[in-house]
Parts: structure tokens; sequence; C-alpha cells
């Protein structure tokens, strides 16, 4: 089961914030920043590749420079985000979001846009743009936009998607946690990046 799956049964913890001015920052604090800026939260285990790390994280959390949250379930993770959340499932479809940003920029330069309302985000690859839609297990999924191409994060693949008619590359939740970043298309068929 994903680690980002309404199906662990989260419980939200925030941690106090107070915001305040950024003192000196290192070159490593200025990017998870930015990052967080794009995509809104992340896990610490998608930021951190050291311990010192989670040092850092956790002072930029005391500084009031990010939002630190604990999801106690199954599988207990520390979150950093950039904006508040007060609804597990809005974060949990932040963080499989950020984990298809991170796979996927292994491959690719991107930029990421906000979305509204339905899209969660607009990544831009080579000039060309690709609306993301997050779901979850608990999500009704509701009639989709007319777009040139759409990328849908999912957590299992759902017979609705068959009747997708605009392009459409499906992601799973499994497969985004993989190096090598597998899409299914409306039709259940695979395409590997």
């Amino acid at each position: 089961m994903s680690p980002f799956s309404t199906l662990q049964k989260y419980t939200l913890i925030a941690y106090p914030y107070a915001s305040r001015l950024p003192g000196d920052l290192t070159p490593w604090e200025v990017e998870q920043l930015e990052f967080l800026n794009q995509v809104g939260a992340a896990s610490y285990f998608q930021l951190i590749s050291r311990s010192k790390h989670k040092k850092k994280l956790n002072t930029l959390s005391r500084a009031g420079l990010i939002r630190k949250y604990k999801l106690e379930g199954q599988t207990p993770m520390l979150v950093a985000a950039s904006q508040p959340y007060s609804n597990v499932v809005a974060l949990l479809k932040a963080l499989i979001f950020t984990q298809l940003v991170l796979t996927m920029r292994q491959k690719f330069e991107i930029e990421i846009q906000p979305g509204d309302m339905l899209l969660h985000a607009v990544i831009k690859i080579n000039g060309s743009h690709f609306p993301v839609i997050v779901f979850r297990e608990s999500d009704a999924i509701p009639p989709l936009p007319m777009i040139d191409r759409l990328i849908i994060i999912s957590e299992t693949f759902r017979p609705e998607f068959k009747k997708i008619k605009a392009p459409a590359r499906i992601a799973l939740d499994q497969e985004i946690l993989l190096p090598l970043l597998t899409f299914y298309l409306p039709d259940g068929s695979k395409e590997v990046l």
C-alpha cells in the first residue's frame, strides 16, 4: 500500500507555527523552500538525503519558514509544507504530486504552475503543458475537462478511466514510487518513460 494512500487512515498532527523573517539561509535551505513553494508539501523522506537535513528542516519549522506536520498511521511520516493543511486528503494529494515531480525530474527538466479547483497543478515539460489531477481512493471522479492532454494520479486504476476521451496518462501511486515511471493509458495499456 502506498504511503500516500487514504487507506492508511492517517491522523493529521500540526506542529506549532509562528511566521518570522528569515535569517541567513544555506543554499540547501533556499532550494527546499523554493521547492516547497512549488509543490505545496513534501514528506521528510522525499526531501532529505542525510540526517543533518532533518535537523535543518526542523530548524526551518521552528523559525516559522515552513509548516511541520506529522501523519500518524500505519506508515507515520513527518511532512514539511509551505502552506497550511487541515485536511489529510489534501495533504496526501500534495505528497503524491511531489513524488511524481521528483520521479519526473530524474528524466526531464520541468516547471510547475499552480492549478485551480479540479486541477492540482500544471507541469511544463519542453514547452508543453500537462495539467495534473490527483484522485485518492475516497474521491468520486467528476466529469473531466476536455483539454489537450492530462496526467491523472490515482491510487488504483479505476474503471471510470476507460471512459476518458482526452489524451491522458494515468500514474498509479505504486508506479510513481519506482525509479522507472510507468503511465497507463485510459484503455489500460502501459507506457514506460
